[in-house]
């Protein structure tokens, strides 16, 4: 019994450094976000807004493709009207980010970025959205880093139809008609791999 015991301590021993030398590959993704969002179709009244993001990679170790989903808030109102908090909404996002160029600590990598979404809006209907962009990546370590992104959100807004109550000034029957606006947005992220 001692004999095999030993053994076996000697085999889990000498494993452990084995182990201890693979390079770690991180695979999951945590984001916070700090955005520059503008009004939607409005890039003139650009205003900040906040995020969060959570995925990983996809596929075989050091795979360049992640997927990830983020919830960005256009949270900071420019103007207190009724008109202007319209333009507030919150952005859900299931997104592919394409590695273009090699990374690595104190490198910049190139991300290619596409996304499928929605758009959720009050008092109105959510409407759907895709985005395009390009993101660029800074590693300080194989765990933290930099994260940022130039993005267009193409939403889709519905056609709605309004009733007025009598404390809002708007006409009986309002309608907001069928329209594709564009939203581009610049989010700089403290990001962590883990």
């Amino acid at each position: 019994m001692t004999r095999s015991k030993l053994v076996l301590f000697a085999l889990g021993s000498s494993a452990a450094p084995l182990a201890a030398q693979q390079p770690r590959q991180p695979v999951a993704v945590i984001r916070f976000e700090a955005a520059l969002v503008s009004s939607p179709g409005l890039v003139s009244r650009m205003t900040g807004g906040v995020g969060v993001a959570f995925g990983g990679r996809l596929g075989a170790i050091g795979s360049p493709l992640t997927l990830s989903v983020e919830v960005l808030h256009h949270a900071f109102r420019r103007y207190n009207t009724e008109e202007y908090a319209a333009g507030v909404h919150t952005d859900v996002t299931l997104q592919l980010e394409a590695a273009l160029t090699d990374g690595g600590p104190y490198h910049t990598q190139v991300l290619a970025l596409l996304g499928l979404g929605g758009e959720v809006r009050s008092p109105y209907h959510a409407a759907p959205e895709m985005l395009g962009g390009i993101g660029f990546r800074y590693e300080l370590t194989e765990t933290v880093g930099f994260h940022g992104a130039i993005e267009d959100r193409i939403t889709f807004i519905p056609r709605e139809q309004f009733t007025c109550t009598a404390s809002q000034s708007c006409y009986p029957g309002y309608v907001i008609s069928h329209d594709t606006r564009h939203t581009p947005s610049a989010l700089v992220s403290l990001e962590l791999r883990l």
